[in-house]
This record gives C-alpha cells, sequence and structure tokens, in this order.
C-alpha cells in the first residue's frame, strides 16, 4: 500500500483557523506554520479600514495619472519612472493593480501600527522579533479582474531556509463574487510544489484534487489572514460591481530574500523597517523620504545641467567639423 504523500494529506485535512487577538500566540503560530495560513479577526476597526479604503482610491487614481503617457512623448520616461516606483509586478494585471504605500502617510502608519500592535507576538513565534518588512503595499482588484493560475509567492526549492510570511487586511467586506484569494493549505512544502508544477497527466489530476480543498478566504472589513510567501493560491475573478482592496505587510528574517517574491516596497524603505521598532516606522520613513526626495533632486539638477551643455556642445562639435572640412580643401 502507498502511503499518502504530503500533498494527498493537504487535499484531506484543508484547514484555516480563524483566531481572535485574544488566542495563544505560540498556539496561533504553530497553525501558521503547520498549515501556511491562519486567519485573525478584526485587526483593524472599520473606521480605520474604511480610512485605508479612501487613502488606496486617492493614491492609486494618482499614480495611474502619473504613470500614464502615449508612446514617444515627451512625458514617457517620467511615467516608465512613476511606474516603476507605485507599482509591483502581479499576475492577470488587467484591472489588477500592487499600489506601494507610503508609511509616512498617516493613514498607513495608523493601520501598519495597529497590524503590528496585534500581531506581533504571533510573527515573533514564526520569524523573529527582528523580522524586517519586505512588502507594504496594497492590491486591489477592480470589476473584470480575471482569475489568476495557482501559485506561491516564493519558490521552492529554495537555499533560503525561512519563508516570508504576508499579512492580508481586507479593506472593505469581501463577497464571493468579488474574487476572494482561495488557498491551498499544506502546500507550502517541497513535495506539493513539485506535484503542482508537473505538467503531466499526474499533475493536472493534481491540481484538480488541490483545488477542490481549496479555502476562499473571505473577510470582514478590518479582517485579516497570514500567509506563508510558499503557499499555493491565487486571487479569483472580481464578477462584481465593487473594488476589493487587501492592504498587506510582507515579513521575513533579515538578510533573507527566497526567490520568486516581486517585494513590492518603495526603495527608500528597503531593510528601514524592523518588527521590533514599528514604534519609530514614521521616523524612520521620514527620514527616509527626505532622503530619497534629495537623491531625486539632485538627480534632476544635473539632467538639467547636461541638457544646457548639450547645445554648447553641439555647436563646438558642428564648428570643428566645418574647420576641418575647411582645411582638407
Amino acid at each position: 500500500q502507498v502511503l499518502p504523500s504530503t500533498l494527498d494529506r493537504a487535499v484531506d485535512r484543508a484547514y484555516c483557523r480563524w483566531s481572535d487577538l485574544t488566542a495563544d500566540p505560540a498556539e496561533a503560530a504553530g497553525d501558521l506554520m503547520a498549515h501556511g495560513v491562519l486567519g485573525v479577526r478584526a485587526i483593524l476597526c472599520p473606521a480605520e479600514a474604511s480610512a485605508l479604503s479612501a487613502l488606496v482610491d486617492q493614491e492609486l487614481a494618482t499614480r495611474k495619472t502619473q504613470a500614464t503617457a502615449a508612446d514617444g512623448s515627451a512625458d514617457e520616461p517620467a511615467a516608465i519612472t512613476a511606474y516603476e516606483r507605485w507599482f509591483g509586478d502581479v499576475r492577470q494585471r488587467r484591472h489588477r493593480y500592487d499600489l506601494k504605500l507610503n508609511v509616512v502617510e498617516p493613514t498607513v502608519l495608523r493601520a501598519a501600527h495597529g497590524l503590528c500592535a496585534a500581531l506581533c507576538p504571533i510573527l515573533e513565534q514564526a520569524l523573529t522579533i527582528d523580522a524586517v518588512v519586505v512588502e507594504l503595499a496594497a492590491m486591489v482588484s477592480d470589476p473584470g479582474a480575471k482569475q489568476q493560475a495557482y501559485h506561491p509567492d516564493s519558490l521552492l526549492p529554495s537555499w533560503c531556509g525561512s519563508p516570508l510570511y504576508t499579512v492580508f487586511v481586507a479593506l472593505q467586506d469581501i463577497e464571493p463574487s468579488m474574487g476572494p484569494t482561495r488557498v491551498l493549505p499544506r502546500t507550502h512544502d517541497l513535495e506539493s510544489h513539485r506535484r503542482l508544477r508537473d505538467t503531466s497527466a499526474r499533475g493536472v489530476l493534481d491540481r484538480k484534487a488541490a483545488d477542490v480543498s481549496g479555502l476562499h478566504m473571505g473577510c470582514s472589513s478590518g479582517d485579516c489572514f497570514l500567509m506563508d510567501s510558499r503557499l499555493w493560491h491565487r486571487g479569483g475573478e472580481n464578477d462584481s460591481d465593487c473594488r476589493r482592496r487587501l492592504f498587506y505587510v510582507t515579513f521575513g528574517v533579515p538578510h533573507c530574500r527566497p526567490q520568486g517574491s516581486t517585494y513590492s516596497i518603495l526603495d527608500e524603505l528597503v531593510g528601514r523597517l524592523r518588527l521590533r521598532d514599528y514604534h519609530r516606522w514614521a521616523r524612520v520613513g521620514k527620514e527616509a523620504t527626505a532622503r530619497a526626495e534629495r537623491i531625486a533632486a539632485e538627480a534632476s539638477e544635473a539632467n538639467r545641467s547636461y541638457a544646457a551643455i548639450q547645445v554648447p556642445l553641439e555647436d563646438i562639435c558642428a564648428s570643428a567639423a566645418t574647420y576641418t572640412y575647411s582645411r582638407s580643401v
């Protein structure tokens, strides 16, 4: 008799524990590490979730405008720069956006503080109190967004022994028609990765069996779920009339960057935000933003200086060419 594999056991025992803030952190972290996913109710109050939802809408409209320009226009280089700064890569990107957020925004900072205060004991057990933020962004799915294929955010096999853990916070009630995230619990191990990537007939059967066991992460506003970055999951099709917004923060062990993640975080915040020091994020973020703005201003001035000398250089070159021609004649 063939013993059931890890993936077979995952299909048979698909489970996600939903906890509240009174749960034992060690027990909750154990469930997260065993199943790859853990739900926690009401880590943000409705007012905080609503305020952040409004900010995400405002930021998305602004950044889309900045990142849009006609091909070949004078504004195209600036639009490309804005896109690379504010948007991360996302699968099935039509009507779906991965928008980087700045922690200096008071609304973002309050939400991040609430998240860390609520989940710090769990994340400390699963990672370390010195865990570093490697992603800080919002995932937005508009009506018409298509269903993604199942995928992990970090790949196995990996030289990196520690996973990333992402906290997704619902910024509105998420109904089934809005395409909530669907997770495949207990698929964050090497065998599951190999079998779910298999292109043979056996692989097709494995993916179908795993899909049957999948769980939709429907949440009320302010609820969150923590997910191991190696867990297989997908974003669903949004066939509702409503926008779906998730605020998310990803934590990892310092200097450990598993392959596969998009690492959606503003450049100036990379490596600067630690779980231990979340109460200092406002100061750290302001210092990082000021430095980034200073560097951008210096680069802009250098570009203007370079442009200013182009005409004289062109005139000198033209004069030199004329002089050489006249001498040769």
